[in-house]
């Protein structure tokens, strides 16, 4: 029955032309189980090891509100596990999206799945994680030319293969480039 939802939501998609698509590169603050931000490494130190993620998002919009949304990203330390403490990453994520156009601002809201890849010197050291997320942002297309800048806030929650589990918040801020 899922199976069939899913292949009738896809269908239904590519019915709708699509509208735009845009590329954003974000950098932001993951917190496992609590929500910190400082603004002060945003905008005066770009060195990834400073940051707790660093990536890319490309979304493909049908109808000007329905989108799919593609997300590879970096995270330094942002994950911790019960087992294997904190490890940096890469973590992959495919999301449904639903945009609510309000000329050049665009909310949206999102949920999807992915994996998440951990690598570094922490003990024992586990194999990749299957990841769901939620979350909602605003995107301001076009602020020049076709440069603009979007907001976003994810929760993430982690399965470990070991049978241990974390959530993780994460808010990231990036440039879009609309086409």
């Amino acid at each position: 029955m899922r199976l069939a939802l899913i292949s009738l939501v896809i269908a239904s998609m590519s019915m709708f032309p699509a509208v735009a698509s845009d590329l954003s590169f974000f950098a932001g603050y993951g917190s496992p189980e609590s929500f910190r931000v400082s603004f002060d490494s945003i905008f005066f130190d770009i060195d990834p090891a400073d940051y707790g993620v660093l990536g890319v998002r490309f979304e493909y919009t049908f109808g000007r509100i329905f989108g799919i949304e593609n997300s590879l990203a970096y995270t330094s330390e942002g994950v911790t596990l019960p087992l294997a403490g904190s490890q940096n990453g890469l973590y992959y994520t495919g999301n449904f999206v639903i945009n609510a156009p309000l000329g050049k601002v665009v909310p949206n809201a999102t949920i999807g799945a992915g994996f998440f890849h951990r690598f570094g010197q922490a003990f024992p050291q586990l194999d990749d994680s299957f990841l769901v997320n939620y979350g909602g942002g605003v995107k301001f297309r076009e602020v020049v030319g076709r440069i603009g800048f979007r907001i976003d806030y994810r929760r993430l929650y982690f399965e470990d293969i070991a049978g241990a589990s974390t959530n993780s918040n994460e808010i990231t801020g990036g440039l879009m480039i609309t086409f």
